[in-house]
């Protein structure tokens, strides 16, 4: 049987909770969550926001960002939704999604100190997971979810960049202004 010495002392017990801190970062899976979830909330109203002005400057259509993101559920063309639809229907499905995006992205953080290291590397590795998450969004997904307008009536450098600032940028932002508390201290 195998037993497990316990710190006797309590600057024992500070080295060990460091040592494990610094090689277990498995660990900061509730902050991955939780952060992800709120990082995500924050993230997608940026986006949102940035679309819907976006949308609402160049087309005088504030609520198309909405009934596009409303018509992958309701499986309709986005011009066939009534406005209190799309707000009711695309506001909730995006925050959803963003929620779910942000809190893999803070899972990978939370579980790779290399990312983590510099604020400059985690803004990166967000930005970067937004602009996947485009590639994922319009060139993947977009046509096997039958939502093919998607690709054909979207600008696709303003979906870069809403994908890759307004969500990943943002998103590494709120993650690096709340790290873990326990979490080793970092250069800027």
């Amino acid at each position: 049987m195998r037993t497990i010495a316990l710190p006797t002392s309590p600057m024992a017990y500070i080295t060990t909770h460091e040592h494990l801190t610094r090689h277990a970062d498995f660990t900061h899976l509730g902050w991955a969550v939780a952060q992800g979830i709120a990082g995500g909330f924050v993230a997608g109203v940026s986006m949102l926001v940035a679309e819907v002005c976006v949308a609402w400057l160049a087309l005088s259509q504030p609520l198309l960002p909405l009934r596009m993101v409303a018509s992958v559920p309701l499986q309709v063309l986005p011009s066939m939704i009534p406005g209190t639809v799309a707000l009711t229907v695309g506001i909730p499905f995006h925050l959803l999604y963003a929620i779910m995006a942000a809190v893999f992205v803070a899972l990978i953080i939370a579980t790779t100190h290399a990312i983590y290291a510099t604020r400059a590397r985690m803004m990166l590795f967000a930005a970067l997971a937004g602009f996947l998450l485009w590639i994922l969004n319009f060139v993947i997904l977009s046509s096997p979810l039958g939502v093919p307008w998607f690709t054909t009536d979207t600008s696709p450098m303003v979906q870069i960049i809403t994908h890759t600032i307004f969500f990943g940028a943002v998103l590494g932002f709120y993650l690096d202004l709340n790290p873990p508390r326990d979490r080793i201290p970092r250069t800027p």
